[in-house]
């Protein structure tokens, strides 16, 4: 598990480019923000880099140091590298940097040193709670201890730090965009995110793995193991659908141990892109799904649920996602000619139900005139609502939106909501009214079973209101006048 690959290796590579370093201020606040700690430990850093339990990767006499000026700063003898030059003593002018991964590290050695739940060993009995403490309280005699936890700590580190820059813009879905300098402090002509792309695609992954000291089967052994622990650490764990949806923004605002299982999960992902490069196949990620689920593979949930296969990252099945949790906020698409209807309607509703389109749940999508070739509206708006329960066709007065509401339901694909013809609420000026909505009384609108102000549809169409749409253009009027009155009267 030894490798050739060094710090003044990284920073001459871009390696922090996308994922900078940071001092002992911002050190603080990510560990508190984990959980790990809750107070402030500024000045009491340097005994855990003495000891080499959480040593920097460089000392700084230029502070702040952004990231585009390392390699100048390395040239120049401005920046110090710990691991060439041992532990160095901390002053105003001379200021340790931290590395991301290095969070993983010392919370797997909070972890170790904190020990098993006593409630899991009483389990056992109080001889097992027992002997247990005993056997710790043995092992943390020894200086050495908390030595022997991270000895392989600075390994793994690196190794996530060889293609963090590369691999951690997909997983933010964000670059961080500056010029790129050389060692000489040039320009190069390249932004961090042309470069980034240039680096990708050209980067040999498996001398790069050969560097760190690792195989493709040593990266996917990690991988499992970071799995493993993010399942036992992560509260989000059955929300994890939902939260990957999230913007990164937001999910960097987790704390405690949602914000360290964030960190498995990123680390995690970054494995698994270097993986994919270096073996051109396979996905750590659905390999280790499929070895920890049983039953259907999580493709054929997900596509049973959510209409997709893939979920992260797809917003596409954002509205599934969202339902499924119960918070998808429309539950029925209502398809119209003009503006004018989705206000008739929404006075019909108002008066039946107490409660507005929006606090129901309803989205209006207007058509406007039919197109002479088909109904590309009618089908745009159907193929956009896979995710909602019904659509609602109030009353369709032209040939060409009645002919395009069956042309909807045939294209539209399984899983898709039930197409349901509401009667009109307009008449039509002539001709038999009743052929304009098969059969229906035109004037009128069916509405489902519902209480006056319980704020919900109902469900079916049996035992529904009839109201005349004439009543409901002269409360409109009306209302327009200032003279409306309390409700609609049939």
């Amino acid at each position: 598990m030894s490798g050739t690959f060094t710090y003044r290796e990284a920073i001459e590579a871009g390696c922090f480019l996308q994922m900078p370093l940071f001092g002992t201020d911002e050190l603080t606040r990510a560990v508190a923000a984990r959980g790990l700690a809750d107070f402030s430990l500024s000045l009491r850093w340097e005994p855990l880099d003495r000891e080499r339990l959480l040593p920097p990767v460089a000392y700084s006499r230029i502070t702040p140091l952004p990231s585009i000026l390392h390699r100048q700063a390395l040239e120049e003898g401005q920046l110090i590298l710990r691991d060439e030059h041992g532990y160095c003593q901390w002053t105003e002018d001379l200021r340790p940097l931290y590395a991301h991964w290095q969070l993983l590290s010392l919370a797997d050695l909070d972890e170790t040193l904190s020990g098993r739940s006593p409630l899991v060993m009483l389990a056992g009995e109080t001889k097992q709670l027992s002997d247990h403490l005993a056997g710790r309280a043995e092992a943390l005699k020894d200086p050495e201890y908390p030595s022997r936890v991270v000895v392989h700590h600075r390994h793994w580190e690196l190794l996530l730090t060889r293609t963090q820059s590369l691999f951690m813009p997909i997983v933010r879905g964000s670059y961080k965009l500056e010029p790129v300098i050389d060692r000489y402090g040039e320009k190069t002509g390249l932004d961090t995110e042309e470069w980034v792309r240039r680096e990708r695609r050209d980067l040999d992954y498996a001398a790069a793995a050969e560097e760190c000291g690792v195989s493709a089967d040593d990266i996917r052994k990690h991988h499992e193991a970071l799995m493993m622990k993010v399942g036992r650490l992560d509260p989000l764990v059955k929300w994890r659908d939902l939260v990957d949806q999230v913007e990164r923004r937001r999910i960097e605002q987790l704390t405690g141990d949602a914000r360290r299982a964030q960190d498995l999960y990123d680390a995690a992902e970054v494995l698994r892109l270097w993986h994919r490069n270096l073996t051109g196949e396979g996905n750590l990620a659905e390999e280790w799904d499929e070895s920890t689920h049983f039953g259907p593979s999580r493709r054929e949930v997900n596509k049973a649920l959510y209409g997709f296969e893939r979920l992260r990252g797809n917003r596409a099945a954002l509205p599934g996602i969202l339902d499924g949790f119960g918070l998808y906020p429309w539950r029925v698409m209502l398809v119209t000619e003009g503006e004018g209807d989705v206000d008739m309607l929404g006075e019909i509703i108002r008066a039946h139900t107490g409660a507005t389109l929006e606090e129901l749940g309803i989205v209006p999508h207007v058509m406007g005139a039919p197109r002479k070739k088909g109904n590309q509206p009618i089908q745009g708006a159907a193929r956009g609502a896979v995710a909602l329960p019904e659509l609602l066709f109030p009353g369709l007065r032209q040939r060409g939106h009645r002919r395009g509401v069956g042309e909807a339901a045939r294209a539209l694909p399984a899983g898709a909501p039930a197409v349901r013809g509401v009667l009109a609420l307009r008449a039509r000026a002539g001709g038999d009214k009743r052929r304009a909505t098969g059969g229906g009384m035109v004037g009128h609108l069916v509405l489902p079973q519902a209480s006056p102000g319980s704020g919900s549809l109902g469900g079916g169409h049996r035992g529904g209101q009839l109201l005349p749409a004439r009543a409901v253009r002269g409360h409109l009027r009306a209302r327009r006048r200032g003279r409306a009155s309390r409700g609609i009267q049939p």
